[in-house]
């Protein structure tokens, strides 16, 4: 692209597999900070946003860890970090789009970073939940949180990747691909373990989504006009949700310090795990309609 042809449509992944929270307020938010680059000679890579943005993010951390000791009225500074950190984190990914600058060692190090800035994030508000409310529940309510998040950023991930599966054009394997991912360095390793052996048997139990292929005789339109529905809804299970949780309820713990974790008990361990299931017996429909359209 030429420097003056940045759109912000040409920031956007496929609008199916989008985050509703994201496209309605992290990238567009991206975008604005994106446009003075496109008249800089010398722009930042990518990965060096990405960083940028781990950097805000374990800050955050640090932060929220802070407030358990030295007081509540720290957890706005720790929420608005996030903000920042997560604004950031869609900047990486539009601007390596809108120079063709996509790769997979920052596909690696941007899921990576959400994944240790999520859990380190969560330890931060924890403690300080811990510490000043009163409540006999609290650390069980805290633990609750991290496996309800793991569980739905794993159904996303997969069913995306199903979705992408399912839709896309038939492939085949390149040597790249296979290559493994221990030869791609230590974090690629270490994700691809968490995928497999945790992500990837959680979204399985629960949306019942193998990787069959395509149905014969169905097409990628036909696929995607049956899971396009299931596959929005699964949008409001992605970090961007559990992000904005977190931000939003950090910045709220100016009015109160409890309300961090009642946001994220609520909103996370409650309502995201019921949305979770009514979305995984979606995808199951829409899946068994497939089936059956192939059979007919």
């Amino acid at each position: 692209m030429t420097s003056s042809s940045w759109r912000y449509a040409d920031t956007l992944k496929d609008p199916d597999v989008e985050e509703p929270i994201n496209l309605a307020l992290h990238r567009p938010l991206a975008f604005q900070l994106l446009r003075p680059l496109e008249r800089w000679r010398v722009r930042p890579t990518p990965n060096q946003i990405t960083l940028l943005s781990g950097l805000f993010g374990f800050s955050a951390a640090f932060v929220a860890y802070a407030a358990a000791t030295r007081g509540a009225h720290l957890l706005p500074v720790a929420g608005g970090l996030l903000l920042i950190s997560v604004i950031l984190d869609c900047c990486d990914g539009m601007l390596a789009r809108l120079v063709g600058a996509s790769s997979e060692l920052g596909r690696i190090l941007d899921g990576g970073m959400d994944f240790f800035v999520g859990i380190a994030v969560g330890i931060g508000m924890g403690a300080a939940a811990v510490e000043h409310v009163a409540t006999p529940w609290t650390l069980a309510l805290v633990v609750a949180i991290f496996p309800s998040m793991v569980a739905h950023a794993a159904v996303f991930d997969h069913l995306r990747q199903r979705f992408a599966q399912l839709t896309g054009p038939e492939r085949q394997v390149s040597s790249d691909s296979t290559q493994s991912a221990a030869s791609r360095g230590p974090l690629a390793w270490a994700l691809e373990t968490v995928y497999r052996h945790l992500y990837t048997p959680v979204a399985r139990a629960v949306t019942g989504a193998g990787d069959r292929p395509r149905p014969a005789g169905v097409s990628p339109e036909q696929a995607r006009a049956e899971l396009r529905r299931p596959m929005r809804m699964a949008g409001w299970l992605g970090v961007g949700t559990h992000f904005a949780i977190l931000y939003a309820s950090m910045i709220a713990a100016a009015l109160a310090p409890s309300l961090p974790l009642w946001s994220c008990t609520i909103l996370v361990t409650v309502a995201l795990n019921v949305w979770m299931l009514v979305t995984a017996s979606a995808w199951r429909r829409a899946e068994a309609r497939l089936l059956a359209r192939a059979a007919d």
